[in-house]
């Protein structure tokens, strides 16, 4: 998915902001939008991500993505090469 498509799936699933002006936004400043739990639980709501701990104590899906984004970056990757693979 592209940055844009991500952005609109996450407001589709709840997440709070006007979509142009998130998309016109710096990359620096969409930062803050990607170490936001919040748009995580709205991406994973409008991906049909598991929302809840399980019986075995695995964790929601969004947060397992989320962890897994954190790592991309720290790895020296960027944004939108993470969302290309969702």
């Amino acid at each position: 998915m592209t940055l844009q498509e991500v952005i609109t799936k996450a407001i589709e699933g709840g997440y709070k902001g006007n979509k142009e002006f998130l998309l016109k936004l710096p990359e620096y400043a969409k930062s803050q939008i990607w170490l936001d739990t919040f748009f995580w639980q709205s991406l994973g709501k409008a991906m049909g991500w598991r929302q809840d701990e399980d019986q075995w104590g695995d964790r929601a899906e969004w947060v397992s993505q989320w962890h897994r984004f954190i790592d991309h970056l720290a790895e020296g990757k960027d944004a939108e090469s993470f969302f290309e693979k969702l």
